[in-house]
């Protein structure tokens, strides 16, 4: 299974949560978008192999993480599924009663509105994730 999510509302979320909250690099969102790789490659922080670059990880596309092709999955939800048709598919596919499933942060909605031109500017970003109906 797979588990996808608008491409605008997760650069939102990523940009919110790792940028302005935890505040992992310091930079404007138009410094970010206008600079997006050179400011990733250069950033220090690492997953726990030590290796993997941190922001990175966490602003790669969706084709990055699931591939290029959704024929690879059984399913795929979209993440405001997590609580209902993902549960219940898994329900059914293991037999079992799961507890109530959410995605961190799925309901709170956008934190953010962009500009259009930081929309584009994303949007051109993303574009891999929108050809490969990763939205």
């Amino acid at each position: 299974v797979c588990i996808k999510r608008d491409p605008v509302d997760r650069f939102i979320s990523a940009f919110y949560d790792k940028v302005i909250k935890e505040g992992r690099i310091k930079v404007t969102i138009d410094e970010f978008l206008s600079n997006y790789e050179e400011i990733l490659d250069k950033s220090t922080f690492k997953m726990n192999d030590g290796k993997t670059n941190f922001m990175k990880f966490h602003f790669e596309s969706q084709t990055y993480h699931f591939g290029k092709d959704k024929d690879l999955y059984h399913k795929v939800f979209d993440i405001s599924e997590v609580g209902t048709g993902l549960k219940k598919y898994l329900e059914s596919k293991w037999n079992i009663e799961l507890p109530d499933v959410h995605a961190r942060n799925s309901g709170g909605g956008r934190k953010f509105d962009l500009s259009k031109g930081q929309l584009d500017k994303v949007k051109e970003i993303y574009a891999q994730d929108y050809d490969n109906g990763w939205y």
